[in-house]
């Protein structure tokens, strides 16, 4: 009886490329997922010919193949700095105190090239699928209060890559899972939200149910060529996008907010959302995760009273590039990681 692989023992190997679309063949992270899948867009072609003897096609044949994926993972305050980097390709890094760092991550008119493995479930032991030349297409985290006590905190991401071969060696090397925290990055832990607007909105009368945030990468996926099967390397074909979603409780402090949407004007300052764990790990400093978006626009609002309960109100901001930021998004994790390489 043959054993099947089971969901449980897979897991995700990550590493940066140093030249695009070749493995380093070890990896710099290890990651837990919650799902994993991948297409390999096969497709055929069948032989249009009307003049056949019979009803159907006379030839059919192969048609061009291109990698895409997803998967969804839950985000930490720590060692997620690689994924971050895979989202957002611009990278800093710069101490605080002693050996606390804060990273930054934004924008960049190249997005990195990536190599992973996916381990399906340990079938065979020491196999998986690997990717060479992923690019991330997408990126979404969504937030809700309501999901039990508090939501915890995950991000769907999509990708694109230039080759995937079954039944591979895993990538090398010794990495530990990267959310070394025992606490996920939930909602309790949310500790700011700022939007200076000149509505004097902020920590203290912002009372958010929902928060979701999400990027597009448009790439140009179907690159074939005669002769090839495989479509060339992704490149992007369009500009980066985002938005920013969340609902909040109807109350006074929300007029002046409503009414910066409803007339279009910006929301100047921005907007910054800022989680941070309950323990300190260096003289006052503890882990951080901040969203910021600088340039928001105005892309509507939303209010419904579906009944005798609390009235909630939704809004909606596209991000616009902040020249000050050089980025529609900027991420910062603050943390005891060492820079990355």
């Amino acid at each position: 009886m043959s054993l099947p692989g089971v969901g449980h023992k897979g897991h995700l190997l990550l590493t940066k490329e140093s030249t695009y679309g070749t493995s380093p063949g070890s990896a710099q992270d290890k990651y837990e997922v919650e799902n994993f899948e991948y297409d390999a867009n096969q497709s055929i072609i069948a032989d249009p010919n009307i003049n056949s003897s019979g009803a159907s096609a006379r030839s059919i044949v192969q048609g061009l193949q291109f990698v895409t994926g997803r998967f969804r993972i839950r985000i930490g305050f720590e060692g997620f700095e690689n994924l971050w980097r895979f989202v957002l390709p611009t990278y800093s890094s710069a101490i605080v105190t002693g050996t606390t760092r804060d990273h930054t991550f934004k924008e960049g008119n190249a997005l990195s090239g990536y190599s992973a493995t996916f381990s399906e479930g340990d079938i065979p032991t020491g196999k998986g699928t690997l990717f060479t030349g992923m690019l991330c297409t997408g990126f979404r985290v969504n937030l809700e209060a309501s999901q039990g006590a508090s939501g915890i905190i995950v991000a769907d991401i999509e990708f694109a890559a230039e080759d995937v071969v079954e039944n591979s060696t895993v990538l090398t090397g010794s990495p530990t899972v990267a959310n070394i925290i025992p606490v996920p990055f939930h909602f309790l832990m949310r500790t700011g939200t700022d939007i200076k607007d000149g509505s004097g909105l902020g920590d203290t009368s912002i009372f958010l149910r929902s928060f979701a945030l999400s990027l597009e990468y448009p790439h140009d996926t179907r690159r074939g060529y005669l002769g090839s099967v495989w479509a060339d390397s992704p490149v992007r074909d369009g500009p980066l996008s985002g938005r920013i979603d969340f609902e909040a409780q109807w109350d006074a402090n929300n007029f002046v907010l409503m009414n910066k949407l409803l007339t279009n004007a910006p929301t100047a300052g921005g907007l910054k959302l800022t989680f941070q764990h309950p323990t300190i790990i260096e003289g006052t400093n503890k882990r951080e995760l901040e969203f910021k978006a600088s340039s928001p626009v105005a892309a509507g609002y939303h209010k419904s009273v579906p009944g005798p309960g609390v009235i909630m109100q939704r809004y909606s901001w596209a991000l616009e590039f902040n020249a000050a930021d050089a980025s529609l998004l900027v991420v910062r994790t603050r943390n005891l990681k060492g820079a990355l390489a």
